[in-house]
């Protein structure tokens, strides 16, 4: 953190950091993915934390790590991935229209969600709500922004700014054009 100051950064932009499906390859160690495969939206993920298995410490921790860039003056962004998933184990249990039949982001990896649908465009507003309120995120870079619809976005923008407990942060919000 004394470094990042010295270098006079105000926001730090983070990978994802919540639950991922991708782990670790057993031979090699290496991570296949940053966290552009989300499993559990809400929830942080385990291997950044030093306590893995325990949940209530990898919670402490992440909330640790914002805290202490914030009473640096140093405001903490994160990468959001809500345009697809890893597989569609994530929602098919509560409907089959959750996802486009198309990969949207012409990556050819991912299972991509259908914002358009009333109940994901929800369930976005609702976990950048809990972020922003549980871990005083202060902003969400989008991946692959432009598949969602401007009116989505301005909805998001528009609840999180007016939001009780978050309005008089100004919360940033932007994303990858293509």
């Amino acid at each position: 953190i004394d470094h990042l100051k010295e270098l006079g950064v105000t926001h730090v932009q983070i990978m994802p950091i919540y639950d991922f499906a991708t782990k670790l390859n057993n031979d090699t160690g290496e991570i296949y993915n940053w966290g552009y495969d989300p499993i559990n939206y809400n929830v942080p993920e385990d291997r950044y934390s030093t306590c893995p298995s325990d949940y209530v410490e990898r919670v402490r921790e992440l909330k640790t790590m914002i805290n202490e860039l914030h009473k640096n003056g140093i405001r903490v962004v994160m990468d959001v991935v809500y345009n697809h998933t890893y597989g569609q184990e994530v929602f098919n249990k509560i409907t089959k229209k959750y996802y486009t039949a198309s990969d949207m982001s012409g990556c050819g990896n991912s299972i991509n969600t259908a914002e358009s649908t009333g109940m994901v465009s929800r369930m976005i507003r609702d976990s950048l709500e809990y972020w922003a309120t549980e871990y005083n995120i202060d902003g969400f870079r989008f991946d692959l922004m432009a598949i969602y619809t401007n009116a989505a976005v301005k909805d998001w923008g528009t609840f999180l700014n007016s939001h009780e407990d978050i309005k008089d942060r100004n919360l940033l919000m932007y994303g990858e054009p293509w």
